[in-house]
């Protein structure tokens, strides 16, 4: 990429904006130069969280310090792994780097992540210049490629990319990406000050998924709140919630995230369970538990509810922080219903719909049913796949028995109703298996695909035959070691 040094430019992606309330916790006396810091707020909360750190005793920020575009790279992928370091190996040491004057660099495995993720841009001569300084406006790019916006659809590549990067920024849901930032010439070299401001409010920006109708639409909590990076990938509610720096002469090293899976081979009834690597294996992943009594039930069936907890905790990657209410619930049924949150949630996912405005929570939910919610689960969309209408049932049988990557029938007998019929209550363990091999399958990729006569976008739905629904939630490119099975 060019360096762009024109006096018009650099006017052009000027910021004139205010600047934003001070976080609720800020140690500004952490830092020496606390006093040279014009975004005390950002960098105290991206230190706290270990996606940023200080210099030398780790006690400067050296806030005009450069930040070079390896760097930039760490700090993206820490904060889509929600400040987990990666691990260099083998794995993430690729025999093919994904530019060519990257192999070998201390940065390699961030930019290699980052480039799968399609947050690493290579400049015009192909390579990627690790030790280069980025620029504002190019950190501004990868956020938004973090918090979910398609690079094609939002013109983030091609001419023009700088133009409509700084114009998005302006009018990104939840936060704007240049909040606070007052004359910051985004086109010029980002210090660790600026840096850290960007990062700061792109954790608190709303993420973008492509909707029902193939636009893509800001994400909400049950709640009506913005879904945000802070929430979904480091669990916070808000800044308050995080854990003060150190009292002491450096911050800790960002710990891994907490795993919140059981070990199931403690199940009482494990020996009983027929499908074993699936449910041993989502377990693991914390999206399934036993019931009170210690047991996991495999034969007892799965209600409405049920399901949707199921089907939000592995779009959460595990987790059970994204739960909430609204004032007006979007069925008439289920205000007050311990599972009204997840509810919610596959509803704004357009995972599950209801009839006359109800959704029966405590009903059972049928084999065929749940496929279409995995299936919903992995992006296809029910109307551009016909999952709606008089032949829905045939329609999503014939899906899936026909998905990329892995079948969601796999494993399952009866060509994957496992001898039921079709109004027959899914089985814990049934329900286990359709999930374990959603985990696998190849999730929907929708990108624009021209226009139609009336000037109306046209998308194309296609399976990302490199990914999976498990690499893509869990960051795990493979299923946990399964334990053997209790004979007793």
């Amino acid at each position: 990429m060019k360096r762009i040094c024109s006096m018009f430019l650099a006017t052009v992606l000027c910021l004139s904006l205010t600047a934003p309330a001070l976080a609720a916790e800020e140690d500004g006396t952490y830092f020496r130069d606390a006093q040279d810091i014009t975004n005390l707020a950002a960098a105290t909360n991206l230190v706290r969280l270990g996606v940023m750190w200080g210099k030398e005793d780790g006690r400067s920020f050296d806030p005009q310090g450069e930040v070079t575009r390896g760097e930039a790279t760490k700090y993206m992928a820490l904060l889509l792994r929600g400040g987990e370091d990666i691990t260099v190996s083998a794995d993430t040491q690729k025999a093919e780097p994904a530019f060519p004057d990257t192999k070998g660099h201390w940065a390699e495995a961030y930019i290699n992540y980052c480039a799968e993720k399609g947050a690493a841009f290579a400049q015009d001569d192909g390579n990627f210049d690790p030790n280069g300084p980025a620029t504002g406006i190019e950190l501004l790019r990868m956020c938004f490629i973090a918090l979910g916006y398609d690079a094609l659809t939002y013109k983030l590549i091609g001419d023009g990319w700088m133009i409509q990067t700084l114009e998005t920024a302006r009018k990104t849901g939840g936060r704007r990406l240049t909040e606070g930032l007052e004359d910051v010439a985004m086109a010029e070299h980002v210090t660790r000050d600026t840096a850290a401001q960007i990062l700061y409010n792109t954790l608190q920006a709303t993420h973008k998924v492509i909707g029902a109708s193939g636009v893509y639409e800001d994400v909400k909590r049950p709640d009506g709140t913005p879904s945000t990076l802070l929430r979904e990938n480091f669990g916070y509610d808000s800044w308050d919630d995080i854990s003060p720096l150190p009292d002491k002469t450096k911050p800790e090293e960002p710990k891994p995230k907490a795993q919140r899976g059981i070990d199931p081979t403690i199940l009482t009834d494990a020996k009983n369970i027929r499908y074993w690597d699936a449910v041993a294996s989502l377990a693991q992943l914390g999206i399934i538990s036993g019931r009170d009594d210690g047991s996991f039930d495999p034969a007892g069936n799965v209600t409405r509810a049920e399901a949707a907890k199921l089907i939000a905790v592995l779009m959460n990657g595990g987790s059970e922080a994204n739960t909430g209410v609204r004032k007006e619930p979007s069925f008439t049924d289920i205000q007050g219903h311990w599972a009204e949150g997840w509810i919610e949630y596959c509803a704004d996912m357009h995972i599950i719909s209801g009839w006359d405005g109800r959704f029966d929570p405590d009903g059972q939910v049928s084999v065929i049913q749940f496929y279409k919610m995995a299936l919903a689960a992995l992006g296809y969309d029910p109307e551009a796949y016909g999952l709606m209408g008089s032949r829905w049932a045939d329609r999503t049988m014939e899906r899936a028995r026909n998905t990329s990557g892995r079948d969601l029938t796999e494993g399952l007998p009866n060509e994957g109703m496992d001898g039921t019929g079709a109004d027959i209550p899914a089985s814990r363990e049934v329900a286990a298996q359709i999930l374990y091999n959603a985990l696998l399958a190849n999730p929907i990729m929708v990108s624009p695909d021209g226009q139609n006569d009336d000037g109306e976008v046209i998308w194309k739905y296609s399976a990302k035959e490199d990914d999976t629904l498990l690499h893509q939630r869990f960051d795990l490119k493979e299923m946990p070691t399964v334990p053997p099975q209790p004979t007793v």
